[in-house]
């Protein structure tokens, strides 16, 4: 499945970036950053396998990292990333993108 971002889900994924390098270290930042792509993968491979948590759109969570993948399936070949979060953040937050 073709994989599209949200325009503000890569600013997402940038901050989240930009907080590790400077909280934990460039190998945090690449470490959080590979978790999240392989995530990713997952999710193109086999979409409908992870949780809907409103509708349509389904949650991917990452295993070391304390933030999730929001997303929606559009048609039979897309799926369009939403938000990358962190899990204490607001629920709602980024699913009206």
């Amino acid at each position: 499945m073709r994989i599209r971002y949200h325009v503000l889900a890569r600013e997402d994924i940038a901050e989240i970036l930009q907080y590790y390098e400077t909280e934990a270290g460039h190998k945090v930042a690449v470490e959080f950053f590979e978790e999240l792509y392989k995530n990713i993968k997952r999710i193109a491979t086999n979409p409908q396998s992870f949780p809907s948590i409103r509708g349509v759109i389904r949650r991917c969570l990452l295993s070391r990292f304390p933030h999730q993948i929001n997303y929606e399936i559009v048609g039979t070949t897309e799926i369009k990333i939403l938000v990358v979060k962190h899990q204490r953040r607001d629920p709602d937050f980024g699913l009206d993108r």
